[in-house]
């Protein structure tokens, strides 16, 4: 047996930085032209056609010289040349109009495919984080980088590329344009574009740290609202004094105050911006009328770049607009790259067996943190886990307790020591070897929006009699039967339609469906009231004869039970022993006993005299 197998440090495999002005645009940038490689073909003709509608969009301004020079000298032009101009025109438009639409598709085409191949690799790759790392990231950051990061990605290619080399090459060409008309003239036309690129610079100036300060107060916003959604019904009985409710009016203040500065510091950039754009007739056409009467330029050419200048200040600003969307999907780049880059949990290439027999886990010497260079939140854990015994975690919050769970299923790895099953460390058994030993019943129960059988079951097939069995044994046998649909009842979203300790309950019993030998609970009394909370420590007592049980206890009452009770400070092992025991001989035991003790009689006299009234 290897000693302590090295373990990549946790806070090199967590997520991608929240920060976007973490994430280079540069390397983002590199890494988004990599990814769309394999459609350079299809991005390449779309874009070349981009680049012909472009051109062809031009054709009715470059007729207008024609067109007036026709009606100047009537005996110059036929019918037979107005058709065929008409014809002309009506083919560059038509052509035109094809053209975008076969570069719309393609791009569309290519961006699909870019986004169905990052959303996998994405879920293939959070699939291998670890779950500790998983949870540290939250729900949120993973659904944004799968969801709004990728969708980010496929609207720039699908759209906005397309746009921006549009926009881009719109003014190059009509430019080039006029100056085969009139040099002179489009020199003319040019001299607002310096004006127009000062204003720009000013507008931006420090966009860097404004747009970091944007998203980090967003995501906060975000957060401090997904918080008083969870505390809706706390807020309707105890109206705004609730500090949740507080929290997400000062992020709202604090978000909106950021919009409106940043407002009113580009305002007089970009209303400058649009001056200098919008003034460019009037040094065009003093200028060109008085080239046109000293017989320097003609007016079917006047007329011409005149028509011509104005499809130059829209582009621009479709340019300048579509230069700040590209800058937000650097950033969603940049957070899938780093994503991508995060480390899979090591699995060994040949498992080893896991030898037979009941089980016996082992902590030695372990040690963990989150981050590389970061505080230990476990420190020196040395704990044996007999079979068929119960085993109690209690401490304050952020004593390490779920951190020396979630070593159990390989959730983390420590850095620092070893956790053995049966004598194996957990790393040389791979992880598929590990979670099938085991079952987590979590305080916080996850529930899909399917079908309660579905629920329990999650994809393994389970006779109608053992998921009978296992939901009486986990006292919900009597709710589910009063549901609608029973077990073919859909469930809301997370169980929305059940209550707290129905929805623990099936966790439970979703748990002895499984039928593994190593049974993990965040207190399953939590939820419980006093007669079911009853009920189900009488089932625990059951479970012991053939299972191991760990148990983060919050309600010191369910230990009366455990044959060890682990006390956790501050990541290292306070004391361990009975329940009986460390009344005696710990005083911080006994003190944290005492106050709950006193707190469940308070709830007690509260109650009756709730209903006396």
């Amino acid at each position: 047996m290897s000693e302590a197998i090295a373990s990549p440090a946790l806070g090199e495999q967590i997520a991608p930085p929240a920060d976007p002005a973490q994430n280079d645009s540069k390397g983002a940038l590199r890494w988004l032209l990599a990814e769309a490689a394999p459609y350079r073909w299809l991005l390449g003709t779309g874009l070349l056609l981009g680049l012909l509608s472009s051109a062809l969009s031009l054709v009715p301004a470059w007729s207008v010289q024609h067109l007036v020079q026709g009606l100047l000298l009537p005996g110059a032009a036929r019918s037979s040349d107005w058709l065929a101009l008409g014809g002309i025109v009506l083919a560059a438009l038509f052509l035109r109009n094809l053209s975008l639409m076969g570069a719309t598709l393609l791009m569309h085409r290519a961006a699909f495919d870019l986004l169905n191949r990052l959303r996998s690799r994405l879920l293939a790759s959070l699939a291998g984080w670890p779950l500790g790392a998983m949870t540290r990231a939250g729900a949120a950051q993973q659904k944004k980088l799968v969801g709004e990061d990728v969708e980010q990605i496929e609207r720039f290619v699908a759209h906005q590329l397309l746009d921006l080399s549009m926009a881009l090459a719109t003014p190059l060409l009509a430019a080039a344009l006029m100056a085969s008309l009139d040099w002179r003239l489009a020199l003319l036309s040019l001299l607002v574009w310096p004006a127009a690129l000062v204003a720009q610079a000013w507008m931006y100036r420090d966009v860097g740290p404004r747009m970091q300060r944007y998203f980090e107060l967003r995501a906060r916003m975000h957060a401090s609202m997904q918080d008083l959604l969870r505390a809706l019904p706390l807020v309707k009985s105890m109206g705004r004094g609730l500090p949740a409710y507080q929290r997400y009016s000062q992020d709202v203040q604090a978000f909106g105050g950021m919009v409106r500065q940043w407002i009113a510091a580009t305002a007089p950039g970009m209303a400058a911006f649009r001056l200098a754009l919008d003034c460019h007739l009037l040094v065009l056409l003093p200028a060109g009328l008085w080239m046109y009467a000293q017989g320097h330029t003609g007016l079917p050419e006047l007329v011409a770049v005149l028509v011509l200048a104005q499809a130059v200040p829209d582009a621009i600003t479709a340019l300048l607009m579509l230069g700040g969307h590209l800058q937000q999907v650097l950033m969603g780049a940049g957070r899938v790259q780093a994503c991508l880059a995060v480390p899979a949990l090591p699995e060994p290439e040949q498992p080893e067996p896991l030898p037979p027999g009941p089980l016996t886990l082992q902590f030695k010497g372990v040690g963990l943190r989150y981050e590389a260079q970061g505080p230990w939140v476990l420190q020196d854990i040395n704990v044996d886990l007999r079979p068929g015994t119960l085993t109690a975690l209690v401490g304050p919050s952020g004593s390490g307790k779920s951190s020396l769970a979630s070593l159990l299923g390989r959730f983390n790895d420590p850095q620092r020591g070893q956790v053995l099953l049966n004598g194996v460390d957990l790393r040389e058994l791979g992880s598929a070897q590990v979670l099938a030993q085991a079952a987590f019943v979590f305080q916080d129960t996850f529930l899909l929006w399917d079908t309660l059988r579905a629920n329990l079951c999650m994809g393994r097939e389970a006779s109608a009699e053992a998921i009978e069995t296992a939901l009486r044994r986990a006292c919900a046998w009597d709710f589910v039967q009063a549901l609608p649909q029973g077990l073919e009842t859909v469930l809301g979203q997370g169980g929305a339609s059940l209550s707290g300790g129905e929805r623990q309950r099936l966790a439970l019993a979703r748990a002895l469906l499984r039928d593994a030998p190593l049974l993990v609970l965040d207190e399953a009394t939590a939820f419980a009231d006093a007669g079911t909370e009853a009920q189900i420590q009488h089932i625990l007592s059951e479970l012991l004869r053939d299972r191991t049980v760990l148990m983060i206890a919050h309600r010191l009452s369910s230990l009366r039970n455990a044959e060890q009770v682990l006390v956790l400070e501050a990541g290292r092992l306070r004391a361990r022993g009975r329940h009986a025991q460390l009344m005696q001989e710990d005083a911080a035991y006994a003190r944290l006993w005492a106050q709950q003790d006193q707190a469940a009689h308070w709830a007690m006299r509260k109650n009756e005299g709730e209903r006396d009234v």
